[in-house]
């Protein structure tokens, strides 16, 4: 028990250097010193060290947790210019350094003299002083396909290249690629974010042309810098390496490509009302304006058009189309004190109803493909916007007159034809 001490040294071990065998600049170098019996360290007074041989005993690694079990922390972070490529040496014992470590709840000194467990290695992990280029570690797909592992035309495609240090990228003179291989094309993914981490994002836009039914893959040599960047994020100069070693992907089945699928978009915008009387519209009166798609899609919810009138945003609701190519939207005239561009604050455009391009919005609903009921819809209008439509102008300070949409007979004769004491139901529509 070395001298009588109340608690000896058991063991002594070392953290695993972040990358490979060998500490660098900037790394953390853990040394743990494990007890038979729980320990006491105060730090009042000083904080114990163990000192470490890199070019020579002044490299010291200083306590930093551990009271209370049995094993004690010690911590170095490396500087440049330390060296130690025959493995990591340290010395024969503790310094207490004005700190204080015993036995757990007592006031018993414990033993100090690392012993047999003194580390002193010839091999790794060695210890260099200046920084190692950074080197790709990993890279995947990141992107998720929206359906059946398939991805469509305007569907991005992403991949994530992980080095084992963080990287800078800079775009000054050009923008780093990752060449991926798309059935017998090559294309480029272009660098999208990550900077000053591990990980680089790539993204690639899926044209109407690609094609791949097996899955895209990416060869060893696939990463180039484009005239750009990758450099050490420690020291913003050392160039990391490119080479993806045994980090390339064969043909990713979950990540296919079919440019000629593609989410619905507009193909029309028009309306589909008309005023009751000449070219305007009056209070009460509704507009309809109807949006196609260039395929049939499924909406969920409650997505609404923006329609202008004379600056002032109204929103037409969903009224029907779901399941089909086109839906239709409405919006009834709003008189005096609803905040409209008229003179009372009623509904009035001389110039005519208008639709800009972001108008169309989802309301927390959705507008799907119905074919697969997954690919969001584009809710782009352009080229389809509408300009001040004079033949549908605005004034919901006029009173309209109720008119006649449509009448049907509503009832049902019990036989072929009315008998005398039936009732004939007629439905007026206004």
């Amino acid at each position: 028990m070395d001298g009588g001490r109340g608690a000896a040294i058991t063991g002594v071990f070392l953290n695993t250097p972040v990358v490979g065998d060998m500490y660098e600049p900037d790394d953390t170098i853990k040394v743990t010193v494990r007890y038979n019996r729980a320990v006491d360290v105060t730090t009042a007074g000083g904080v114990p060290l163990l000192q470490l041989n890199f070019n020579g005993w002044n490299n010291e690694a200083s306590y930093v947790s551990g009271t209370g079990t049995t094993d004690l922390v010690f911590q170095y972070v490396v500087a440049l210019g330390d060296s130690r490529p025959n493995g990591l040496c340290t010395y024969d014992e503790l310094d207490l350094a004005g700190g204080t470590i015993r036995v757990a709840g007592t006031t018993e000194d414990v033993a100090l003299d690392l012993g047999t467990h003194r580390l002193c290695n010839d091999g790794p992990p060695t210890v260099v002083g200046s920084y190692v280029a950074p080197l790709v570690s990993g890279m995947a797909v990141s992107s998720v396909s929206p359906a059946a592992s398939t991805y469509g035309r305007d569907e991005a495609i992403e991949v994530d290249v992980t080095f084992n240090r963080p990287v800078d990228v800079v775009t000054t003179g050009g923008t780093p690629q990752l060449a991926l291989q798309v059935g017998a094309n090559t294309r480029q993914a272009t660098y999208a974010s990550g900077s000053g981490s591990h990980t680089l994002r790539f993204s690639y836009t899926v044209a109407a042309a690609d094609s791949d039914p097996d899955g895209i893959e990416v060869a060893a040599g696939a990463l180039t810098l484009n005239s750009g960047a990758i450099n050490d994020g420690r020291d913003g100069s050392l160039a990391a390496v490119l080479g993806l070693g045994t980090h390339v992907l064969a043909a990713q089945a979950g990540h296919k490509v079919d440019g000629t699928i593609a989410p619905a978009s507009v193909s029309g915008l028009a309306v589909t009302s008309a005023p009751a009387s000449g070219d305007t519209y009056g209070l009460g009166e509704r507009i309809e304006v109807s949006v196609t798609f260039d395929r049939a899609v499924a909406v969920t919810g409650a997505p609404q058009l923006e329609v202008q009138i004379a600056g002032t945003p109204r929103q037409a609701r969903l009224i029907r189309g779901s399941g089909t190519a086109t839906l239709t939207f409405e919006y009834w005239v709003q008189g005096p004190g609803s905040g409209g561009a008229g003179p009372g604050g009623e509904d009035q455009t001389t110039a005519g109803i208008g639709v800009v391009t972001g108008a169309l919005t989802l309301n927390g609903g959705t507008i799907k493909n119905l074919s697969d009921g997954i690919r969001d819809a584009s809710l782009s209008l352009t080229p389809y916007e509408l300009a001040a439509q004079a033949a549908h102008k605005v004034d919901g300070a006029i009173v309209v007159a109720p008119v006649v949409t449509s009448a049907r007979v509503a009832s049902t004769p019990r036989g072929s034809s009315y008998r005398a004491g039936e009732q004939i139901e007629v439905e007026v529509t206004f």
